[in-house]
């Protein structure tokens, strides 16, 4: 499992794109299949979300995979993506992640201010 802090503040609608490497490179996963992504938050200020996205290579560009929006507060959220889990909202999604995919958090609010920390452990 590979973990990493990420300390956010910034102006209205800033979004922060972080791959699990811990440097803000996407991850190249090789054979797994899936991933439990872990999130632990404190939001001080404004609402976040905390999003998979996997890259398509042929528009070098990112699409959303799965999103958890509306964190306030302080908690914590699991998410399982795995291509043989039965879905439950929230919680499940059942699609094998691609090749490449990164955790992207988003930040809404005039002055939002929040401090995550994301864990990731692949799944075969």
């Amino acid at each position: 499992m590979k973990q990493f802090p990420l300390s956010l503040s910034g102006t209205s609608g800033a979004e922060r794109q972080y791959g699990i490497d811990g440097v803000g490179s996407p991850l190249d996963i090789g054979a797994w299949r899936g991933v439990v992504l872990m999130a632990q938050y404190t939001v001080t200020l404004g609402t976040y979300e905390v999003r998979l996205e996997a890259y398509d290579p042929s528009g070098n560009t990112w699409g959303l995979l799965v999103a958890k929006s509306g964190l306030t507060g302080t908690g914590s959220w699991v998410l399982q993506v795995h291509p043989e889990l039965t879905p439950v909202a929230n919680a499940y999604v059942s699609a094998a992640i691609p090749d490449r995919w990164r955790a992207v958090v988003a930040a809404s609010g005039e002055t939002p201010s929040a401090t995550f920390t994301l864990a990731a452990r692949m799944l075969p």
